[in-house]
């Protein structure tokens, strides 16, 4: 298998990680569109699959404190916020996760 399979498919079992969502706990969209966003543009490539769920709490706990305008943007137009600031966002988020070491 070649670099591009094999990346496309840690990628997929990243998103199957991201996309469980808890029984009766429904995921409010605009966080939907945020964590479908950091799996699918590559901000979980390099996170080991056993740490995508933590990765996507923590994520948006962030975003809920510190990135609120970008959700509200989400959730009042139904559109994702400019990409520069949303990506600015990610990065300064994923600067400061700490994977789970063994």
């Amino acid at each position: 298998m070649d670099k591009s399979s094999q990346r496309q498919l840690d990628r997929g079992y990243r998103l199957t990680e991201l996309l469980k969502q808890g029984l009766n706990a429904p995921m409010p969209v605009e966080e939907q569109c945020i964590a479908i966003y950091a799996g699918t543009k590559g901000w979980l490539d390099e996170i080991p699959v056993e740490d995508v769920r933590r990765f996507e709490s923590e994520l948006l706990t962030n975003f809920r404190a510190q990135h609120a305008d970008l959700l509200a943007t989400i959730r009042e137009t139904g559109a994702l916020p400019e990409t520069t600031s949303l990506d600015a966002a990610m990065q300064s988020f994923v600067n400061g996760f700490a994977v789970t070491t063994k």
